[in-house]
């Protein structure tokens, strides 16, 4: 995405040659750069709540509903325009509602992932979305990124999932950290 690649103050005739528009079809739908940002966030917002919604429909279980999440943010890593991506601050209504949709979904796999022992109950969707975030920006000098993030997916879901191996050992998580 060209907002991404050269940043917010890119000309708009630049993103409407990257999109094989002219000029004034972005001016029609958008009357200036704020309202343009604005739908490229409302956009990312949606492809947010999309990948949240598989992750709730997931049927498998709490962690790999996650993992799917990461999965699907990583390969629409390139279509984000969010504040946690260095986008504009959330100030549409619109936006606030998809954002809060995202997060109960995320947080609902997470309940469920605490009920059924896939996922530590002090896990937050602060947390998995915050690190689907940080999986969505690639690093600059990340030779494979897919790789990479993938990895560091792989990394953080056995993280997650480490109370379902302190339970089968009888041990708690807060008797282990009084060792």
């Amino acid at each position: 995405m060209t907002v991404k690649r050269e940043g917010f103050r890119v000309p708009l005739t630049t993103i409407a040659q990257d999109t094989g528009v002219g000029i004034g079809t972005i001016y029609r739908h958008f009357p200036d750069r704020e309202h343009l940002m604005i739908g490229l966030t409302e956009r990312s917002f949606e492809i947010a709540l999309a990948n949240a919604r598989n992750a709730a429909g997931n049927t498998g279980s709490a962690r790999d509903a996650i993992g799917a999440f990461f999965e699907l943010t990583i390969e629409d890593r390139d279509e984000f325009v969010m504040p946690l991506h260095g986008g504009p601050a959330v100030r549409s209504e619109r936006i606030k509602k998809l954002r809060s949709e995202v997060w109960e979904l995320i947080d609902h796999v997470l309940r469920r992932g605490a009920d059924d022992g896939s996922i530590r109950s002090d896990i937050t969707a602060a947390d998995v979305i915050l690190f689907a975030a940080m999986l969505a920006q690639p690093l600059a000098n990340a030779a494979d990124w897919d790789r990479v993030a993938r990895r560091q997916a792989r990394v953080y879901l056995s993280g997650v999932g480490a109370v379902e191996a302190d339970r089968l050992s009888g041990r708690t998580l807060v008797a282990r950290r009084r060792r």
